[in-house]
């Protein structure tokens, strides 16, 4: 072989493995790749279906990375091609190569319409400041695409030199957003480079043009913004001077006012210009100082947004109140209190919101002193603050409280959430106060929210050593609060009193354990009123246990169907009235399954509940989902048992569903 034979040879493998390569090519071999040529390579495919077009754009996005100026005559090749260009230009905004600004510079010259307009929006986006002479011609463009770009690489570039060609360029009336965008780019520019003297002037100038209201406002609020950077007191005086003005420009002042830079320089303005405003206008001020929530401007604020808490306004009051709930703190809380009895609902609603979100134990001492020395208004709102906000330290005020016949209520109620342990014994004592059932059954209530917030155990301990020597009212209601605590030691308690000669007590021990509430303490109350309805000497205390067994299984989806079911046959097995053994359906009615109906199924020979037991068997399987030949065929027995034709009819469409 010849060494030219060799090296064709040579050429036409390399070439075959090319397209070998770029058959199999997957898009993770270009999203990962950093060699240059083989993203260029990308580029030149000819093909412009979808697939390869995605390609494009990964290869693009690589280039922009790791190309070089080696990348840049390629890529100008494709900004003609509607299809791909815009990749293409992608690439070339971010190649660090001066190349790409001359390459776009020429293809100004060859390109048309949006293709031109992606090419001069390029040439912005690199700020190539010496495109200007370029660009320019471009603005008188017949073409309203490309005459936006033109506009945008002004703002674009943003350069003084920009800033002043747009100031000095004519608007044309057809283009004036255009030319206020890109004022407002240029501006945006030179502040983010730190020339905010410049930008000021820009925005400024927008200010006074013949622009829309929205970009008037826009460079009006970062006008104010930047000025603050050079000189708040110039920035304060920029933003009075929109309390005058029209709501659109109160609106930039009221967003300004929030932003600028945290100091009392901006609260003491805004607190001395309050009252010069109209009430509408107040309100929203109040709204923006609150929302100042820096120390300094919070030292200067928060007395006189208290102030208006006494405002004839409500308006007005209301964004106090807000305001404060933002920035306040214990040394208003007495006008808070006031304002949390005004007649305004929306008014004393925020007021005690207000005060409970205040944090700190500062206004918790305060709010127990005003429940000390405060009128009976003040009062009642204390107390209420007190048990929303559990201060503890209060209780011996709030006990006192219940001997005042127009604070009772309220402490009553707030007893319950303060009370710790150690109140416990203070908090049964009160029951020998009450002087009506009402109060009996408020008090009730009070201690059942005590309670629940204790340890089980230690709660327990005090509550039966109070039983010892209670009366038989106090018994009764001991024995309500050890259902809410449960526990093993409660149910023990509890279940002893169950077999009592006490009637009182007697009665409430049952009826607490037929409505016992805590799911861990089940088998034990299982276990104690399934021996009440065996062993109990009297109807009604079978009964009872009797009935408390059953709502377990009925009442708990937690406990698994073999338990249940177990349960409901110990339960007919001490049953005895038809009314008691009807109630064991409703168990199998809640658990829909196949050994539900078969336990069902069992009692249709019993002539008191064969009906029940066909209706429950044909229930259960209404409520199955699934296939079942053994349910099924249950279901027809049942039905075969039964002349009732609507039965019969639900049983058919049941054995149907199920087979």
């Amino acid at each position: 072989m010849t060494t030219r034979s060799f090296f064709l040879s040579i050429l036409v493998l390399s070439l075959l493995l090319s397209a070998v390569y770029a058959q199999n090519l997957t898009t993770d071999d270009v999203y990962k790749s950093t060699d240059e040529d083989f993203l260029i390579k990308i580029m030149q495919r000819p093909e412009r279906d979808n697939a390869t077009i995605y390609l494009f754009n990964l290869a693009s996005k690589r280039l922009g990375t790791y190309g070089t100026a080696k990348s840049v005559p390629e890529l100008v090749k494709l900004l003609g091609d509607d299809k791909v260009a815009h990749y293409a230009r992608y690439a070339l905004e971010t190649i660090p190569a001066p190349e790409v600004n001359a390459a776009l510079r020429e293809a100004t010259k060859t390109q048309k319409g949006k293709l031109l307009a992606g090419v001069i929006n390029s040439l912005g986006v690199r700020r190539d400041a010496g495109a200007i002479s370029v660009i320019e011609p471009f603005l008188k463009s017949d073409d309203a695409d490309v005459v936006n770009s033109a506009y945008g690489y002004f703002g674009y570039i943003g350069t003084p030199e920009s800033a002043d060609f747009l100031l000095k360029l004519a608007s044309v009336e057809q283009y004036k957003k255009y030319h206020a965008d890109a004022l407002f780019e240029v501006a945006q520019q030179l502040r983010a480079n730190g020339n905010n003297k410049k930008a000021i002037e820009v925005y400024t100038a927008i200010g006074g043009m013949d622009f829309a209201k929205y970009q008037k406002n826009g460079a009006l609020y970062w006008r104010i913004k930047t000025t603050a950077i050079e000189d708040i007191n110039s920035a304060v005086t920029l933003l009075l001077a929109q309390t005058t003005a029209d709501e659109s420009q109160f609106a930039v002042a009221l967003k300004a006012s929030r932003e600028l830079p945290a100091g009392d320089a901006v609260a003491k303005a805004m607190v001395a210009e309050l009252d010069k405003l109209p009430s509408e206008r107040k309100a929203l001020w109040i709204a923006a100082l609150g929302d100042r929530i820096d120390d300094a401007s919070k030292k200067v604020s928060v007395p006189v947004i208290a102030k208006q808490l006494s405002s004839d306004d409500a308006a007005v009051k209301l964004a106090a109140v807000k305001a404060l709930a933002r920035i306040a703190d214990s040394s208003i809380l007495t006008a808070l209190i006031d304002a949390a009895s005004d007649n305004d609902e929306s008014i004393s609603e925020a007021a005690r919101a207000t005060i409970i979100g205040i944090s700190g134990t500062a206004v918790d001492d305060a709010i127990v002193n005003l429940l000390k020395t405060g009128n009976v208004t003040q009062k009642r709102q204390a107390i209420y603050l007190v048990e929303q906000r559990r201060i503890s330290s209060a209780f011996g005020l709030l006990k006192d409280g219940l001997k005042d016949v127009e604070t009772r209520d309220v402490a009553l109620k707030a007893l319950g959430q303060v009370a710790t342990l150690g109140d416990l014994p203070v908090l049964l004592d009160v029951l020998n106060s009450a002087a009506s059932q009402q109060e009996v059954d408020a008090i009730k209530g009070v201690l059942m929210s005590a309670v629940t917030r204790m340890k089980k155990e230690e709660a327990t301990e005090v509550i039966e050593a109070r039983l010892k020597n209670a009366s038989e009212a106090q018994q009764v209601i001991i024995i309500d609060l050890l259902k809410e605590l449960g526990g093993k030691k409660a149910v023990d308690i509890v279940s002893a009193y169950a077999w009592g000669n006490n009637a009182a007590a007697k009665d409430a021990a049952t009826a607490a354990l037929g409505s016992w509430r805590s799911p861990e303490d089940l088998d034990l109350i299982a276990d104690v009123c399934l021996k009440i309805a065996k062993e109990a000497k009297d109807n009604k205390t079978k009964t009872r246990g009797l009935r408390g067994y059953i709502r377990l299984p009925r009442q708990f989806s937690t406990i698994p169907e073999e338990r249940k079911l177990q349960m409901v046959k110990q339960y007919m097995e001490v049953a005895t009235s038809k009314a008691d053994r009807l109630l064991a359906f409703d168990v199998f009615t809640r658990t829909p399954s196949p050994k539900t109906i078969d336990a069902a199924l069992a009692y249709i020979t019993d002539a008191d509940l064969k009906d029940k037991a066909v209706e429950t068997i044909i229930v259960i399987g209404e409520k199955m989902t699934g296939k079942s030949e053994a349910a099924a065929n249950a279901v027809q027995k049942a039905a075969d048992t039964t002349t009732d034709t609507e039965l019969k009819r639900r049983a058919k469409v049941v054995v149907d569903k199920l087979k």
